[in-house]
């Protein structure tokens, strides 16, 4: 072995040894730094977040103290989990912005058509939830999202398998062909469509995004700009498919995801056919990531 050689190896291995995942991290710089290049591309400016990348870099330097001390492995991939959602979060999120500035033409109207073919009628459905006192329990489910997220990067960890990393590689695909086919088929939402556009707090953004006028955004106050396909949709899938075989645990990730899938209409201004994309993306990544780990070999994905 030669001397360079030697060296790549050891360091491939002291980083292994500090990053449980480090290719995930590698994939979320990727990402953040095509944000940088994005935004300064098409005069977008994001701000304030030096506190979720000190928030993420202090969880990180947790678990990476713990794997240094050889303590509680499992301390280390909970802390390094919600470091790598934090980052990924931020990083995703500016990322749909910038699909956002490609300013394609709306497509609500065929969305509309399309529900209307599937015999859907989004008034009707808004309506009697509001009559039977079912919108508060479905915006609790649409607003359990960062919860849920905190319960997975806590409790997985401790499950078989590596439901960690599956859960961030299927989420990682899945947010990549979403913030696509969002910038490319891009909606206002169901509220735009059915008068209720006081209630779309993410219109503001969207709209200035794609007038194509110099942008700046605080990124905690970005919103979900997502319309085709429903990413709330997507992690619903995800989440289910994250606690299987879990027991009790399993049955109320499932009836409680279900719910948060059937409040994306109302709570998250979504059409069905948003829906019905978010369900066909979920269940395509899942069978992605499971097809490589089958074709690669389990390590393939999950160290990182």
């Amino acid at each position: 072995m030669t001397t360079d050689a030697a060296v790549a190896r050891a360091t491939a291995s002291a980083t292994g040894a500090l990053l449980g995942r480090p290719w995930a991290w590698l994939c979320v710089l990727g990402i953040a730094a095509a944000d940088a290049a994005g935004a300064a591309a098409s005069d977008v400016t994001v701000t304030h977040t030096l506190r979720p990348m000190l928030a993420s870099l202090l969880l990180l330097a947790v678990a990476v103290a713990y794997r240094l001390a050889d303590r509680n492995l499992r301390i280390a991939e909970m802390t390094e989990a919600a470091a790598l959602w934090i980052a990924f979060s931020a990083a995703g999120c500016v990322l749909t912005y910038l699909c956002a500035r490609l300013d394609w033409p709306l497509r609500d109207a065929a969305l509309v058509r399309l529900d209307r073919a599937l015999g859907f009628d989004w008034t009707a459905w808004w309506r009697w939830t509001g009559r039977h006192h079912v919108a508060t329990l479905l915006a609790l489910a649409y607003a359990s999202l960062p919860a849920q997220l905190v319960l997975c990067c806590v409790v997985l960890p401790l499950l078989d398998g590596d439901r960690t990393g599956e859960l961030f590689w299927t989420a990682l695909l899945s947010l990549l062909v979403a913030a696509a086919i969002a910038g490319l088929l891009p909606a206002d939402g169901a509220y735009v469509s059915f008068g209720l556009a006081d209630r779309a707090d993410w219109l503001a953004d969207a709209r200035l995004l794609r007038s194509g006028a110099p942008a700046t955004f605080m990124l905690p106050a970005m919103k979900g700009i997502v319309a085709l396909p429903s990413y709330h949709t997507v992690l619903g899938v995800l989440f289910i498919y994250s606690w299987r075989g879990a027991g009790g645990l399993t049955v109320a990730a499932t009836a409680w995801n279900l719910l948060m899938i059937v409040a994306t209409v109302t709570a998250g201004s979504h059409y069905v056919t948003d829906v019905i994309a978010g369900l066909a993306l979920a269940v395509a990544t899942i069978a992605a990531v499971r097809g490589v780990r089958q074709a690669f070999g389990h390590s393939a994905i999950a160290p990182g």
